[in-house]
């Protein structure tokens, strides 16, 4: 924005040579300088939004589109999603090549970075975190990277000054799960916010996790705390699988 506006002025001061009427105007900007940083930071955002944005989710759409072995999963929520992404790295590592975003890489700019920079012919899935603001930003992530898999941690009153109210809240974290079919979905069913929603005929058939609800597809029936982590017993499809984890807390373990 600072070039810009020493660009605009040194314009400006070019054609006040030429053109003597306009010096008071350029001297009122020179005393005035902030309606020029206004005008330089708007003249900035239109490229960006307008032009590089779009262009941006079309080619990172066709890269991903390039790798017919990849599997995208998009994980969204108000909270838990960074931990539920690391902790899905670390075992999906383990068995396929992996790539997540990094850190809180979750917006259409910085995924398409991760996305041109760090996937290869090899990776085998992705871990994409989505992030919004407001209703339509996750849906333009889904657009950008086409998940095959879901993930919704939770709903709740995170960044409420933008979204404005709860309803738009859920209706923006439910877009990644609205984009891939219901099966390859997994909603945690203890939210109160997401539980509701699920009774709509859509999201009859999503798949569930829950650490209260023995209804949930993967239900943790009975956990233990011990000095070195949490052992816990998960039911699917009336098996179930003992685990051990290091991890401490009941919010670990939701997010595991």
């Amino acid at each position: 924005s600072l070039l810009i506006s020493v660009f605009c002025l040194l314009l400006l001061l070019l054609l006040t040579v030429f053109f003597p009427i306009l010096l008071p105007f350029t001297i009122l900007i020179i005393l005035f300088p902030f309606p020029l940083l206004f005008l330089a930071t708007f003249i900035r955002y239109i490229p960006d939004e307008l032009i590089d944005r779009p262009l941006k989710v079309k080619f990172t759409r066709q890269l991903v589109d390039s790798l017919p072995h990849l599997a995208i999963i998009g994980i969204t929520g108000s909270f838990g999603k960074t931990s539920t992404k690391d902790f899905l790295f670390e075992i999906l590592n383990r068995h396929k090549p992996t790539v997540k975003t990094p850190q809180s890489f979750n917006t259409v700019l910085s995924i398409a970075k991760v996305i041109k920079l760090e996937l290869l012919s090899k990776t085998r899935f992705f871990i994409c975190e989505m992030a919004a603001y407001k209703r339509g930003e996750i849906k333009e992530l889904t657009q950008e990277v086409n998940p095959k898999f879901a993930i919704l941690t939770a709903i709740g009153s995170q960044h409420l000054e933008r979204f404005k109210n709860l309803k738009n809240t859920t209706l923006a974290k439910f877009e990644p799960i609205d984009a891939v079919p219901p099966e390859n979905a997994l909603v945690n069913l203890d939210n109160d916010l997401i539980k509701p929603r699920l009774s709509l005929p859509q999201y009859h058939h999503l798949n569930t996790y829950s650490l209260l609800d023995p209804r949930a597809t993967f239900f943790v029936k009975k956990y233990q705390l011990t000095p070195g982590g949490i052992n816990f017993a998960l039911i699917y499809q009336q098996k179930a699988f003992s685990f051990t984890t290091s991890l401490f807390g009941t919010s670990n373990l939701q997010n595991l």
